[in-house]
């Protein structure tokens, strides 16, 4: 008897967590917590467009999928002044996410999948001292169905002695919140197109 008495009870404490976890792992109990990328990058904003992926995620967006997709690390001033300036557009323009990837360690180690993704890339990329392909931070890319529509990689080669604080002038960021908008337009504007050609191509073949 007492044996089933416990069993009864560990089946309720199993059942009771159930319920509970099922009513916390919810998106809006998941969208009260901490943002890390938000901490990381000191962004002040309520809504926060960024979603953390990994770099395999990352390269079959690239070769294959639509998206925007942001690699850089909190480790700079430049990266987090970048990713303020980009979360406002994407806000503005109604992008609800953009994939975030912290390349640095990859790139500090060279693996193989950081030279799968540069191979990806390479048509962007700048190249190193030694003239290889490199991926210099802050880099953005627009990509459609494997195609990359725009990219931009501005304040990721500065090698003077400028402050974020000196380059990033009222004017300059609004040259460049008018570029990413440009940008987003251009991506949305090949969706519609593709659209339109599939729905052409349906109704000819009805």
């Amino acid at each position: 008897m007492k044996k089933f008495k416990i069993i009864c009870i560990i089946i309720f404490a199993i059942v009771g967590a159930l319920i509970i976890y099922n009513h916390f792992d919810t998106e809006e109990f998941k969208s009260s917590l901490p943002n890390e990328i938000s901490n990381d990058y000191n962004l002040t904003s309520e809504t926060v467009v960024y979603e953390n992926t990994n770099i395999d995620e990352v390269i079959n967006i690239i070769n294959n999928k639509y998206g925007i997709v942001f690699m850089c690390t909190p480790d700079t001033e430049w990266c987090k002044k970048y990713a303020e300036i980009l979360n406002d557009v994407a806000i503005e323009k109604d992008i609800d996410k953009v994939y975030y990837l912290n390349i640095k360690n990859e790139r500090s180690l060279n693996t193989n999948k950081y030279q799968k993704l540069v191979n990806s890339l390479s048509e962007v990329l700048l190249t190193d001292d030694t003239g290889n392909k490199r991926i210099y931070m802050p880099e953005v890319v627009f990509v459609r169905d494997g195609k990359i529509i725009a990219h931009d990689n501005e304040t990721s080669f500065i090698t003077n002695d400028e402050t974020v604080e000196d380059y990033w002038t009222i004017e300059n960021v609004e040259k460049l919140k008018n570029k990413l908008r440009e940008y987003i337009d251009l991506l949305n504007t090949v969706e519609e197109e593709n659209e339109t050609e599939l729905n052409s191509t349906l109704e000819s073949e009805e």
